[in-house]
């Protein structure tokens, strides 16, 4: 990771006076428009967007760098680095951020795993990072959009990851679904989309036990509203019905000593919210 650091261009300038005004005025402007709302409603926008990806996959002759999702191409956009607007200087410092950041969890936290599920893998290009990284690994990519599953199977024929995927509702989670034992689960901007009803999903967690459970979230309880940036991503967040009382529901279990929080922190924001940040934790039992 450090010689990746090394060797991409991080740099970046701080926004302020007019410059961050602007800012600031778009963001009140899109929080007066009407915005979607994450919920189940919006399978189909996660279906089609799959199935572009799928599609470009195909076309390009099964190129890993086809599965990045659109929203995340490169562009020079306004991000949130610690309660600043930023304006980096590379049009690739988000997909680069995202490359170190996924090469970062995989080190810290996978090593000693046998198995690896992400729950909302989408087009599925973390697991790709994380073959890649531990190709004797098995990867499992759970998503409730059909594309997905397309998506992985040919993953598993084209470029040798032992990857396999499944249809996964995490609204309503199937407990027979089983996880092997020695596993570590990990989330990507994926429960970002249950709002407030996470709880079936963290039910089924606790029940399947695994070794670990990473999720670079949006955390609500990290805002501090008392600052306007924070201020306006939780409202902007709250408008887009993003995830909200997770971290707070984890703390609740850590102190009846179901579990245990390993890592809470920020790591960097888009321009409207936290995005990436992490918290990793285990059922005491596990």
């Amino acid at each position: 990771c450090r010689d990746l650091i090394n060797n991409l261009d991080f740099g970046y300038t701080v926004l302020e006076g007019e410059d961050r005004d602007k800012v600031i005025l778009e963001i009140f402007r899109t929080l007066g428009s009407e915005l979607p709302v994450s919920g189940p409603e919006r399978i189909g926008a996660w279906e089609r967007g799959w199935s572009e990806n799928l599609e470009a996959f195909v076309n390009s002759g099964f190129d890993p760098k086809s599965l990045v999702p659109f929203y995340n191409r490169p562009g020079k956009r306004v991000m949130r680095l610690r309660g600043q607007y930023i304006l980096p200087r590379s049009l690739n410092f988000e997909a680069d951020f995202l490359g170190v950041l996924k090469r970062w969890l995989a080190k810290r936290f996978f090593s000693e795993v046998d198995h690896v599920y992400e729950f909302g893998c989408g087009p599925a290009h973390n697991l790709m990072t994380f073959g890649e990284i531990y190709p004797d690994k098995c990867y499992h990519g759970f998503d409730w959009a059909t594309a997905s599953q397309e998506i992985i199977q040919r993953i598993a024929h084209s470029n040798g990851i032992r990857v396999s995927g499944q249809w996964f509702d995490m609204f309503s989670p199937d407990k027979t679904c089983q996880i092997e034992p020695n596993s570590a689960i990990v989330t990507l901007d994926s429960m970002e989309q249950l709002g407030g009803r996470f709880g079936p999903f963290l039910d089924y967690l606790l029940l399947q036990s695994p070794k670990l459970c990473v999720h670079i979230e949006p955390l609500h309880e990290l805002y501090d509203t008392s600052i306007l940036p924070d201020y306006l991503a939780a409202a902007y967040s709250k408008r887009r019905n993003y995830l909200d009382g997770f971290l707070t529901a984890l703390r609740e279990l850590e102190q009846s000593s179901e579990i245990i929080i390993h890592d809470v922190r920020k790591i960097l924001g888009s321009l409207y919210q936290d995005g990436w940040s992490l918290v990793v934790w285990s059922p005491r039992d596990s």
